[in-house]
């Protein structure tokens, strides 16, 4: 009985985590039933386990010890067929947002299983009840063992790899998506009035915030105090009011620890529809707003023209500089600064000048 629940726990685990790679961000509902079947189907299995010791209905031993295959032996085989066969589907479905640790489990666990399940009915004498679920669980742990590396330690949201490879498999997919970046601004008044404690437990507040915003959207931390919301984009409607939200509830204060406090903050919004953008690309814009709205004291910056001619500017003025130290037309000037009460030069500046 004990083996027969590990089965079905294995089981749920093994199709749950394939599943939920597989599903993009559009598709909880669809998820959500996937995970409803997986339930269903390995709860039945897990009584008639519990049961098996008063009905025998999976197998039960004779008096001198034989073991005797009952009517629904075979139970755990279909199962798992069932739930195999979901995650094919799921993944010829969503083939091209799966992430290639799944892709691995996608491509080894059911060859595996059908290899180790024909030889069980060829040698029905050598009970295989529990290799086959051993075998799928090593596969799971080998490949999945790096899925914290995703995962932000301090708030528990996807981290800046995570929201890379989730903003790339979108756009490889074609689906039209919203971002919306907030940097938190002179945070470490926060840190200074309290302590470094409290602004770790404050950044976990206002990242549970983000990732409940909306039951279709993702939070990273993007880095440091900034975050990132990747929201599902069906109009301009919707776009402007999950701004103007995000906006507006960094304007209230936030309770954490019995203490009300209010976070300054930045928000910028850009909006992938089909653009020539790759995710490094998504990156660097919203890297260039936050620092624009720093700059020009700008709490809330949309994605435009004038974002793009501040980043072609940047390149070209880094462009300029990288071409001149190569050529070497830079020198070093040194001017000397007089010291009139001591009657002597007492120091001097440094500059560049271009040749």
């Amino acid at each position: 009985v004990v083996a027969a629940v590990s089965v079905a726990k294995a089981a749920v685990a093994l199709a749950a985590s394939v599943v939920k790679a597989a599903v993009d961000i559009d598709s909880k509902i669809y998820f959500r039933r996937l995970v409803w079947t997986l339930v269903i189907l390995n709860t039945a299995y897990i009584v008639v386990a519990l049961s098996n010791v008063h009905t025998g209905v999976l197998f039960h031993f004779t008096r001198d010890g034989r073991y005797v295959r009952g009517p629904l032996n075979s139970l755990g085989y279909w199962v798992m067929g069932i739930e195999l066969v979901m995650i094919l589907i799921c993944y010829i479905h969503h083939r091209e947002m799966i992430p290639p640790r799944v892709r691995q489990v996608i491509r080894t666990i059911p060859p595996v299983a059908v290899v180790l399940t024909a030889f069980q009915l060829f040698y029905p004498e050598i009970l295989f009840n529990g290799m086959i679920i051993t075998v799928a669980v090593f596969i799971l742990y080998s490949n999945f063992q790096t899925y914290t590396v995703e995962k932000d330690y301090l708030t528990q949201l996807g981290n800046r790899k995570a929201f890379f490879d989730d903003v790339q498999a979108m756009i490889k997919r074609g689906q039209s998506f919203q971002v919306i970046a907030v940097s938190l601004k002179r945070f470490h008044e926060i840190n200074q009035k309290y302590d470094h404690a409290f602004g770790d437990d404050l950044l976990f507040v206002i990242g549970k915030w983000l990732e409940r915003f909306s039951k279709n959207s993702r939070a990273y931390r993007f880095v440091n105090v900034s975050f990132a919301i990747v929201l599902p984009y069906t109009d301009e409607i919707s776009a402007s009011r999950n701004v103007s939200s995000i906006y507006d509830r960094f304007g209230e204060a936030w309770h954490c620890k019995d203490v009300f406090c209010k976070v300054a903050a930045c928000t910028c919004e850009l909006i992938w529809n089909g653009q020539a953008w790759g995710a490094n690309t998504i990156i660097e814009y919203l890297e260039t707003m936050t620092g624009m709205s720093r700059s020009i004291h700008n709490e809330r910056i949309r994605f435009n023209q004038e974002v793009i001619g501040q980043i072609e500017r940047e390149k070209n003025l880094e462009a300029i500089m990288r071409t001149s130290l190569k050529e070497d037309r830079f020198s070093i000037v040194l001017q000397p600064l007089y010291d009139c009460g001591a009657g002597e030069f007492s120091s001097g500046e440094s500059s560049f000048a271009s040749l």
